[in-house]
């Protein structure tokens, strides 16, 4: 990303995956479709937002995080193909072997159906096969998922602190628990609002590289005084679940 100056105008090169971002700190940005640059007003104001803003782009390596997050995503839409392609070979192994299984039970065989019926057997075997090796690849993609989740997890702890969010969790557990039983004082509220602020906190560190998280919002705007009716008692592995692009 760099930008160019002129007397009017900061023209400003935007790589696409970084567009998002761009657009929500200069929100008076113009598109140039000629030239496929954005521009602002060339102000000592707007001069010194983009440089900070360059700054820490460079130093956060939000470049890093959002090439690896495309990796996964990539990863997982092929492993979703090879899922369907693995189910679509079982069915279609499945209707074989009920064909062959109805072509085997006849009665009466004559020779050349005895030919057939060997033939049927190695087949079958074939098919068996076939279903053990598809059941294998099928193994062979959830693990991939799994691994998935896991780096998706590491890439999420380097933007926010899952540690925290855990114990932020128990705490709020705690405490609705206590609210169902009897009540909550007037600095276990406090307590409850701050810890709803530093999740608001960690939630806008996702949106800054295009990330959301529907669990991690509803917590932070339960109401304190509706532990009843607003549930908060989820698992970290929720939260990790729950993120989602913008």
């Amino acid at each position: 990303m760099k930008f160019e100056e002129t007397k009017e105008h900061l023209n400003i090169f935007v790589d696409y995956k970084l567009k998002d971002l761009f657009k929500s700190q200069f929100k008076t940005a113009k598109w140039n479709s000629f030239d496929k640059h954005w521009y602002i007003a060339n102000t000592t104001t707007n001069k010194n937002k983009l440089n900070k803003f360059l700054e820490e782009i460079n130093s956060s390596k939000i470049n890093e995080i959002i090439n690896e997050i495309e990796e996964i995503e990539l990863n997982e839409k092929e492993l979703s193909k090879l899922k369907e392609e693995i189910d679509s070979l079982k069915t279609e192994l499945k209707n074989k072997l009920l064909k062959l299984k109805e072509i085997k039970n006849l009665t009466e065989i004559t020779l050349s159906q005895k030919e057939t019926a060997q033939q049927i057997h190695e087949q079958l075997i074939q098919a068996k096969e076939a279903i053990e090796a598809a059941n294998f690849e099928l193994e062979k993609a959830k693990l991939s998922c799994t691994i998935a989740f896991d780096i998706n997890k590491d890439i999420i702890s380097k933007v926010i602190d899952l540690d925290r969010i855990e114990e932020i969790f128990s705490l709020l557990s705690k405490l609705a628990r206590k609210s169902n039983s009897s009540f909550l004082y007037a600095e276990e509220k406090k307590e409850f609002t701050m810890c709803q602020q530093e999740l608001l906190e960690f939630h806008s560190k996702l949106e800054k590289i295009g990330f959301t998280s529907d669990i991690l919002l509803k917590i932070a705007n339960a109401n304190v005084n509706r532990l009843d009716r607003d549930k908060i008692d989820y698992q970290i592995n929720d939260i990790i679940k729950s993120i989602k692009k913008n």
